[in-house]
């Protein structure tokens, strides 16, 4: 059905990336001609973007960690759209509101650590990542509470993985044995290896930890891994791996594609985080062939029928 609502406004020929999703909206990019595209699936509106100040981008230029679509309450046909950059080396926070059908640009300012609520989404706090590095991440968190947002730049006790091939939220390379997903406030760290295959670069991964803000927001610190037994259930061949990852409701799941040679996978982990709890959720086979993914994201509060 949304293949039919974009055909309204995307020229044949077009590659449609898949940003983001919340609630009833999903947001896309339009390679060639650089535009963004939100569509309600319930109400069948489909809206072109303007350009951010930043003006159009092509689908390589936006970062999965460091973008959040919110949608209103339910009942409301609006949304907004943000993302962070470093600009000139400034932590910028860019928000769209499809209300105003306007753009707002505002500069973080540093964290002073005096803050008398931590940094959680439970208490309303959004999270975009400016910049992700092996030691270091630029974080901006936003909300009712704050004046303007926030710069973290968190940082981990010690460097993990120093000498090995770090990957930020996409991994297509036999020597990458790191990868890291982002998402509201948590990072999840997926380990591999690889598999000696003379005719094919293959890993295979070996272990996954998550990682939270600490409560002044200068630390990445430990939270949990990952079972070993679910590990042995999850762990498959790939040759590329992406992935998305959203906290709600006390609740933090994840999802991973991968991809080897030509045919996707997918796997589910949820964590509860007060009975520290891991599952898995089993996705039926998608059977996607291609080695192209047009994005993923998860949406809580879809409504799947009116």
């Amino acid at each position: 059905m949304i293949g039919e609502l974009l055909k309204k406004v995307v020229p044949p020929g077009e590659d449609v990336y898949l940003l983001a999703a919340s609630g009833n909206f999903f947001l896309f990019a339009l390679n060639t001609s650089q535009q963004l595209i939100s569509v309600n699936h319930v109400t069948r509106a489909v809206k072109k973007i303007p350009p951010s100040p930043l003006g159009p981008r092509g689908t390589s230029s936006w970062r999965r960690s460091g973008m959040k679509l919110l949608s209103y309450p339910p009942g409301s046909n609006d949304f907004q759209f943000l993302f962070a950059e470093l600009n000139e080396n400034r932590p910028i926070l860019y928000e769209y509101d499809s209300q105003s059908d306007s753009w707002v640009s505002r500069e973080a300012r540093e964290n002073d650590g005096n803050l008398s609520r931590g940094f959680e989404t439970s208490n309303g706090c959004t999270f975009v990542s400016a910049c992700n590095a092996r030691s270091v991440s630029v974080v901006i968190a936003t909300g009712s509470q704050y004046e303007t947002p926030i710069v973290l730049r968190s940082r981990f006790s010690r460097v993990i993985n120093e000498e090995g091939q770090l990957a930020i939220g996409f991994s297509r390379e036999n020597s990458v044995d790191q990868l890291n997903i982002y998402g509201d406030g948590k990072m999840m760290i997926v380990r591999s290896d690889s598999i000696h295959d003379a005719n094919r670069k293959v890993r295979v991964m070996t272990g996954v930890e998550l990682r939270g803000l600490s409560n002044n927001g200068r630390h990445w610190e430990y939270i949990t891994m990952v079972p070993s037994e679910l590990i042995e259930q999850i762990k498959k061949p790939y040759g590329a791996m992406m992935g998305c990852l959203q906290q709600r409701d006390g609740i933090i799941r994840a999802i991973l594609m991968s991809n080897l040679e030509g045919i996707w996978d997918i796997t589910w982990l949820s964590y509860d985080i007060l009975n520290k709890d891991w599952s898995r959720v089993v996705v039926p086979e998608c059977k996607m062939k291609g080695s192209n993914m047009a994005g993923i994201a998860l949406s809580s509060a879809l409504t799947l029928s009116n």
